[in-house]
């Protein structure tokens, strides 16, 4: 069986830094947008360093996952 609390723990903590992350942008005078399929569908630096820290944080702790 799986350990879940290693997986609540570490989830928590890495949407905690994402949190942080997310948080310093909207102090930030200038944001970059970029569009990603279609001219409505965007996306932001900060997106994209947060999408970044959850997929290498949640790799590095359980590199057997998918």
């Amino acid at each position: 069986m799986p350990d879940l609390d290693k997986y609540f723990l570490t989830a928590m903590q890495l949407v905690k830094k994402a949190g942080q992350l997310t948080r310093a942008a909207f102090e930030q005078p200038v944001v970059v947008v970029h569009t990603k399929a279609s001219s409505t569908d965007l996306v932001t630096e900060t997106d994209r360093a947060v999408e970044t820290l959850l997929i290498t944080g949640l790799k590095q702790e359980f590199p057997e996952c998918k």
